[in-house]
């Protein structure tokens, strides 16, 4: 809800000045005001970063985004014509966005932040490769040919990934579900399960092109860091 705001920009400008690590900071919808989005984004600038991602955010239950943008789309398109220099990253949901109807929709609506300004985008993570080659194709079959990084979570624990997937709508394969219901109790099976089927799937992204890869952390770095190792 824009709470951490200062500390998100306080890290960003500790990385930007102590280190060559590109960055690229989060601004969301939820009660943003324009004059907010301007001082942050000037800000950034100063620091020398040339890269923004844009999200709505998840609105918290019973909560209304009293703030000046209701969709990432208005965000884009109101940075992006204040800052021709800025270049703006978006989500994107091969298995559709959890509140969309249906896939064609939600493709609708990704290929309007891309006309808003849009350059590239990093997908919710998924564990089913074929959800991400066949949304990139319908992309590309509707003229639209940005930079759609895969998201990638590394699987470490069984109740923490099927609560998160509820919430982001990400599906886990029935199989892959299965064997993590059997090494549910075995943290360490489970996690070298879970390194197995991931590397095979990152494995098989890059057989198939993929250069970039995002990695959803959860502020564990070993899982991360193995995975990236195979793929160099």
């Amino acid at each position: 809800m824009g709470s951490s705001q200062s500390s998100t920009f306080d890290t960003v400008s500790n990385i930007s000045k102590e280190t060559n690590v590109p960055v690229m900071p989060h601004i969301s919808c939820i009660r943003t005001t324009r004059s907010q989005v301007i001082d942050l984004v000037d800000k950034y600038i100063e620091q020398g970063i040339s890269q923004i991602m844009v999200l709505r955010g998840d609105i918290p239950e019973r909560m209304i985004n009293n703030g000046d943008f209701k969709y990432a789309s208005d965000l884009v398109r109101f940075v992006k014509e204040r800052y021709e220099n800025i270049d703006i990253c978006v989500a994107a949901y091969p298995e559709k966005h959890p509140q969309s109807q249906c896939l064609g929709k939600d493709i609708d609506f990704f290929i309007e932040k891309v006309y808003s300004g849009a350059s590239e985008a990093i997908t919710q993570y998924f564990y089913n490769s074929d959800a991400y080659f066949f949304f990139v194709d319908e992309l590309q079959r509707r003229n639209i040919d940005i930079p759609i990084t895969p998201g990638i979570m590394p699987i470490t624990s069984f109740d923490r990934l099927t609560k998160f997937s509820k919430v982001c709508g990400a599906e886990i394969p029935t199989w892959i579900l299965n064997n993590l219901k059997l090494y549910k109790n075995d943290s360490e099976s489970l996690r070298e399960f879970g390194q197995d089927v991931v590397n095979e799937m990152c494995l098989k992204l890059k057989q198939n092109g993929v250069s970039r890869f995002h990695f959803y952390s959860m502020n564990e770095v070993e899982p991360v860091l193995t995975l990236s190792k195979n793929l160099i």
